[in-house]
């Protein structure tokens, strides 16, 4: 179908086709995602990683903070110190997979 395809650059590309390259490579992958799973599954994946992942996340933070705070005695720049020990596995984990 039409959605089989991959966004390709024009023969002679010009600084705007670069410039509009991932807006176009995004849109192109949409059309593929819904053509392929359907409008639900995409709808569900696009509120997944924008809801779930990113606000959950960000708020998360927030709550960490006020929890080192009140609960812990502990102050924000420790708080964060032990966030940042605690996310190295995966912050390393693609460096770690590309050596096994």
């Amino acid at each position: 179908g039409e959605g089989d395809a991959a966004y390709a650059f024009p023969a002679r590309p010009s600084p705007a086709d670069y410039a509009l390259h991932p807006v176009r490579g995004f849109r192109c992958f949409c059309q593929r995602l819904v053509g392929n799973f359907g409008s639900d599954f995409a709808c569900i994946i696009g509120v997944n990683y924008f809801c779930v992942k990113g606000m959950l996340l960000s708020i998360m933070g927030l709550v960490r903070l006020s929890y080192c705070k009140k609960s812990l005695g502990v102050d924000g720049t420790a708080c964060q110190t032990m966030g940042a020990i605690a996310s190295t596995p995966w912050a390393i984990k693609g460096a770690i997979g590309v050596l096994s």
